[in-house]
């Protein structure tokens, strides 16, 4: 189905926190840096990642909160339908969830000779997207089943709009299932680079939307 695809296909975590100046001898810690952006990302932990880079706490809350904003959005982008408040809310807290649930770990980061920075990430992968597709194939084909059914009976059909939000429901049910007891795969290194551009340093987002790929386990 197009519509599992999608919320595999969107669910990023991958934000740009601004970068970290090391003007006036300041020494860049960059295994620190890029273990507190991660953490930033994912688990909504500021303090620290905010002591480190330019950026306030509610500045970096903010570009937190608009990408479970964005997100949520993307995955609930169905033909136009639009959902209940109540559901809605439910998927902003299912991806914070999601994000928080990762599991890395900032190895090592190495100075090249350009001055950039390789960060070496260890990943579990989470495998809550994981014979997801036919998990939601399965309800939704019961559920199609028990409607024609009440329909045979007389009751009278649901509106378009009531459709899709039972549909949406169920999807939400089996990854909010999933993740109440989340299962991990064997650890895997990845890679991010740190590049220095007029002494600041910012992590390449094509890094880590790669790294979000491997942490929700969609790299396969």
């Amino acid at each position: 189905m197009k519509r599992q695809k999608k919320i595999m296909a969107v669910l990023m975590a991958a934000l740009m926190f601004a970068g970290i100046s090391t003007g006036c001898g300041k020494k860049f810690d960059a295994k620190a840096y890029m273990q507190e952006y991660l953490n930033a990302s994912y688990k909504q932990q500021f303090t620290e990642f905010c002591k480190l880079s330019e950026q306030t706490e509610d500045e970096a809350k903010k570009v937190y909160e608009e990408n479970i904003d964005k997100v949520t959005e993307e995955m609930m982008n169905v033909e136009g339908q639009e959902f209940s408040d109540e559901l809605v809310e439910k998927y902003q807290n299912l991806v914070q969830t999601m994000f928080s649930s990762a599991k890395y770990n900032v190895v090592s980061a190495e100075e090249d000779k350009d001055g950039n920075f390789v960060a070496k990430v260890e990943v579990e992968p989470l495998l809550v997207l994981d014979d997801f597709e036919e998990k939601v194939t399965e309800a939704s084909e019961e559920y199609l089943t028990d409607l024609t059914e009440k329909l045979l009976a007389g009751e009278e059909q649901p509106d378009e709009a009531t459709i899709y939000e039972d549909i949406m429901t169920i999807v939400y049910d089996i990854l909010n299932e999933k993740l109440s007891a989340p299962e991990y795969g064997e650890k895997e290194t990845v890679e991010v680079q740190i590049s220095k551009k007029d002494n600041v340093y910012t992590p390449e987002m094509e890094d880590l939307e790669n790294l979000d790929k491997v942490v929700f386990n969609m790299h396969k």
